[in-house]
């Protein structure tokens, strides 16, 4: 007898987070939806983890386990893990992160009003250490169908989706593998590849959790994360001929306009970080490459004023975060919609079985 293979596929790869990681396979367990199985994809973290793993799949076989013999870099992590996806769908999970109960329904219900869809994403909640939600990511981009290449020029010049709130069709491995040349924002750079040439769709409901800590990427943005990577992807935007020059030209035109005032951001926030190397290079690179020698300027100065009076660094530090998060209080509509799963943002405190 042939054993039935799942509708969906949730892949978690992770590295030395066993209590968050816990968190997140519990969000997945919890889905209204339960036709899917769970691979966890420990890159070699030497810690916990298989164990508490093992908690959970002993008693729920939907979870599962694999564990590199030595660590393979986050790239090669996820390609590893979408190489091995032989299900209809599949999410990609960060460890951090999770799913809100609703998103697997949510998104199945897409793909049925979209059938030519190959990916259905969801808003997602950026949520702080304390529960609080800090923006609503993907929240200015309208639900519905997008042809392509619309979503690819909309991604060039706007906030990109995050694969935590996205279900894909399995056909999307087409693409190719992540590009690990594009540093941090290699997500980009494959949704860039993928949207330009196949039709997706946004669901209406914030589908998953993006948690903003100190070890997340996302609250401490720096000037390295976009250059000289973001150079890659730009050129990357540009060599598919199956894509219409004019689309191309103008994701390239976008990109360009999107490092620039990315530059300017993470320079300001580096400095008042007292990282005045990240905040001069950010300069040097707005001088050289965009010739915005008043931006360049102006950077240089704000880091030597707030290397001579480390009081202004936190006045600058709560400027822009109220600027980057708009302030507490102004997301109060999502903060009750996350409110109504108590529980949810839950970290178990204690791990009671030791790693093998």
């Amino acid at each position: 007898m042939v054993e039935r293979r799942p509708l969906i596929t949730t892949v978690i790869p992770t590295y030395r987070r066993p209590r968050l990681l816990v968190r997140a396979l519990r969000s997945v367990l919890r889905q209204t939806v339960q036709d899917f199985q769970l691979i966890v994809y420990d890159n070699a973290s030497g810690d916990e983890t298989g164990a508490v793993v093992a908690e959970l799949a002993a008693s729920d076989a939907r979870v599962r386990y694999y564990r590199h013999e030595r660590n393979l870099g986050p790239d090669a992590n996820f390609n590893f893990a979408m190489s091995r996806v032989e299900t209809e769908y599949f999410s990609m999970l960060s460890d951090d992160d999770l799913l809100m109960p609703y998103f697997y329904e949510q998104a199945l219900a897409g793909f049925a009003a979209y059938p030519s869809a190959v990916l259905i994403a969801s808003p997602l909640l950026m949520v702080d250490e304390e529960g609080h939600v800090l923006r609503l990511g993907g929240g200015d981009w309208p639900p519905g169908f997008y042809p392509p290449p619309s979503a690819m020029l909309r991604m060039a010049e706007h906030e990109h989706f995050t694969w935590t709130g996205m279900l894909f069709r399995r056909q999307v491995l087409e693409v190719g593998p992540i590009d690990a040349e594009t540093g941090m924002a290699s997500d980009l750079d494959w949704l860039l590849r993928l949207t330009a040439s196949r039709p997706i769709a946004m669901a209406q409901r914030p589908g998953a959790v993006l948690s903003i800590h100190a070890a997340s990427a996302s609250s401490t943005p720096q000037p390295s994360h976009y250059w000289p990577s973001w150079s890659r992807i730009i050129a990357n935007a540009g060599r598919d001929e199956g894509v219409p020059e004019g689309a191309r030209l103008a994701a390239r035109r976008g990109l360009d306009r999107r490092l620039a005032r990315a530059l300017l951001v993470t320079g300001i926030l580096a400095c008042g970080r007292a990282e005045y190397q990240q905040a001069n290079g950010a300069a040097a690179v707005l001088e050289a490459r965009y010739h915005r020698r008043i931006s360049a300027i102006v950077l240089r100065l704000l880091a030597m004023t707030c290397k001579m009076l480390p009081p202004l660094r936190r006045l600058l530090t709560a400027a822009i975060n109220w600027w980057r998060w708009r302030g507490p209080g102004a997301h109060r509509l999502e903060q009750e919609a996350l409110d109504r799963y108590p529980g949810l943002l839950e970290v178990p405190g204690v791990i009671t079985h030791k790693a093998a």
